[in-house]
């Protein structure tokens, strides 16, 4: 009686079972580039301060008024942190991490920052010149009026300027499914600002058109002149950002895998739903689109895998 209790309590004494909340959180910081990890805590941080008195969309996102007349120039750069709701938290988790890690991946922590800094300026200040346009003498008040009121940049803006950018790329022949309908990738981005479109409206879609041909113009090449090369960004983490360089998840620019980030899967990339196996609808594959292949086609996945980006994955953002 008392050996058969003690092997019984002795049993009961293990180790307790592991939190899953935090090996989720664990496994997403081991697995997860600075960058990428820094944009989607951000949308995290300000969809729950969103609960609060506190309005983010009010203090960061890129309202002509403030903007301009109250000269907080910050806002232009701080606008994509923004998400309030749990749908665009969701989808843009969900439409972001995969792209955003094989780019970073790619190109290098440095050039992948650099790369969202300059979609994201280009962005807002092509909206703040829109509205200005459009509104002319009534821009001062653009910060509280009903007229512009929550068509400001979001986090929206620059995942659709991230797929913009990476669908441009694609070669002409190239084709994703949306809903079991075949789209050419190079037009993806647009059939994709055409369903957002149904649900934010007219004035809401100004922005997030703006970022898509932003992510065009880019991809085709005629913002080239913005680009880095690798020497300064090699100056650079030596410099300024020595800090981030020794962060957990910073790809150093030399370490860079180019466009064998696109060839080699990532930890979440068949599980997210991104369409490798030609199966199901998810969220990560309703953004990114599935590719057109089939199960006994998996030489030509590889194929298409390692090609895309066209331009070789390290000269998008450099």
């Amino acid at each position: 009686m008392d050996s058969s209790g003690s092997s019984t309590s002795g049993g009961g004494s293990g180790p307790p079972p592991p939190n899953p909340v935090l090996s989720a959180y664990e496994n997403f910081v081991q697995t997860t580039p600075f960058v990428t990890r820094f944009a989607l805590s951000a949308w995290a941080v300000t969809y729950v301060t969103s609960w609060t008195l506190i309005s983010p969309s009010m203090i960061l996102s890129c309202i002509p008024y403030y903007t301009i007349y109250r000269l907080q120039v910050y806002r232009i750069v701080t606008s994509p942190l923004v998400s309030t709701s749990i749908i665009s938290l969701v989808f843009c988790y969900v439409g972001f991490i995969d792209c955003g890690k094989r780019l970073e991946h790619g190109l290098g922590s440095a050039a992948f920052g650099l790369l969202l800094l300059i979609l994201t300026v280009l962005t807002n200040v092509s909206y703040l010149a829109i509205a200005l346009l459009l509104f002319g003498s009534e821009a001062p008040s653009t910060g509280t009026s009903d007229t512009t009121s929550g068509m400001e940049p979001d986090a929206w803006m620059l995942l659709l300027s991230v797929i913009a950018l990476q669908c441009s790329s694609a070669p002409p022949e190239n084709v994703r499914y949306v809903f079991h309908l075949a789209i050419k990738t190079r037009y993806y981005p647009l059939v994709l600002l055409g369903i957002v479109s149904l649900f934010c409206g007219l004035f809401r879609v100004i922005p997030y058109a703006l970022a898509v041909g932003v992510g065009y113009a880019y991809g085709f090449g005629y913002l080239d002149r913005l680009k880095v090369g690798q020497e300064r960004l090699t100056a650079w983490e030596s410099g300024f950002l020595a800090t981030f360089v020794t962060r957990r998840g910073w790809v150093a620019g030399h370490a860079a895998s180019g466009s064998n980030a696109w060839a080699l899967p990532l930890n979440n990339s068949t599980s997210s739903g991104g369409g490798g196996n030609g199966g199901g609808w998810s969220p990560a594959s309703f953004f990114q689109g599935r590719q057109q292949q089939t199960d006994d086609s998996a030489s030509a996945s590889e194929g298409t895998a390692s090609t895309f980006p066209t331009s070789g994955g390290r000269t998008l953002g450099m």
